[in-house]
């Protein structure tokens, strides 16, 4: 199985110049929003909306996932598609994808991660004294 994924529409937008001291951020997918299957390709649409509350940025995402295996694989998965049963890695990759793409464009956007970057820790200096015995 072959899985490819193609934005088809990126927006971001900082909302605000200054952020409130704790933000919550919220994550919807709509997957899938339409399928089709052409030949040995299955192609499924898919839709994120990230948003902060309080409004300091916004983040809407529009894009396929195209898919490629055997027909009956195909079949299978399309018929688990429309009846709303995704695959669990499927929807792992295509959010972790999401998660990725829509920090990028914050950053882009001059917005700070919202998981903070972790420090490296600090080391103690060496003793360099050197003792004659």
């Amino acid at each position: 199985m072959k899985i490819s994924l193609t934005y088809t529409y990126i927006h971001a937008e900082k909302l605000s110049e200054q952020a409130e001291a704790q933000l919550n951020v919220n994550i919807q997918v709509t997957f899938p929003v339409s399928t089709s299957i052409s030949g040995d390709e299955l192609v499924a649409e898919f839709l994120a909306n990230v948003s902060s509350l309080p409004a300091f940025f916004t983040v809407s995402l529009k894009g396929k996932v195209s898919i490629s295996a055997p027909p009956r694989e195909l079949q299978d998965l399309h018929e688990k598609l429309k009846t709303g049963k995704t695959d669990p890695q499927l929807l792992q990759m295509l959010t972790s994808n999401i998660f990725f793409e829509t920090m990028l464009l914050l950053r882009e956007l001059g917005i700070p991660p919202s998981i903070p970057v972790p420090q490296p820790p600090q080391t103690k200096p060496e003793d360099t004294t050197k003792y004659h015995v």
